[in-house]
């Protein structure tokens, strides 16, 4: 996991991450994203030939070159503004990763506060087991969002 492509992080590593809560800041607008990204995707097949089920698999989900689920971002990406990719919480499950991206998007209120290209906050949440250490990576992340955000005043 040394590779990380554009990414940059200070957080708290761990092994085996399932994903992680990223931050994309437009130094250019002065704007950020707050989103989440997991480290591998399923992949369904064709079955083989004369078998009925389809065949399951997990790729790699590409995370390394990864730029934005967010349109608007995107488009500022592609017409030239600098953008920073930052890395604020690794997550060891999914509903970990949900639970704590909603998390960091309710603490900076991201839908109230326009410089923010989130549109909507979406989570379907069950009950989540989370590790003993979640909190001490939670507070890590916002420390470092925060520290992120007032030095480009998002």
């Amino acid at each position: 996991m040394d590779d990380l492509g554009h990414w940059t992080t200070d957080c708290i590593k761990i092994e085996e991450p399932t994903g992680f809560v990223y931050l994309i800041m437009n130094k250019t607008k002065g704007s950020g994203y707050i989103g989440q990204k997991s480290m591998m995707k399923k992949v369904v097949r064709k079955p083989l030939k004369g078998r009925v089920n389809k065949r399951r698999s997990t790729t790699d989900s590409g995370w390394r070159e990864y730029r934005s689920s967010s349109k608007q971002l995107i488009k500022d990406i592609d017409s030239g503004d600098e953008v920073t990719y930052h890395i604020i919480c690794w997550c060891r499950s999914k509903s970990e990763l949900n639970y704590i991206e909603t998390k960091y998007q309710f603490d900076v209120d991201v839908i109230n506060d326009e410089r923010w290209y989130n549109g909507m906050i979406n989570i379907r949440q069950g009950k989540t087991t989370f590790c003993e250490d979640w909190r001490e990576r939670y507070d890590l992340g916002l420390t470092y969002i925060k520290n992120l955000i007032g030095s480009s005043n998002v």
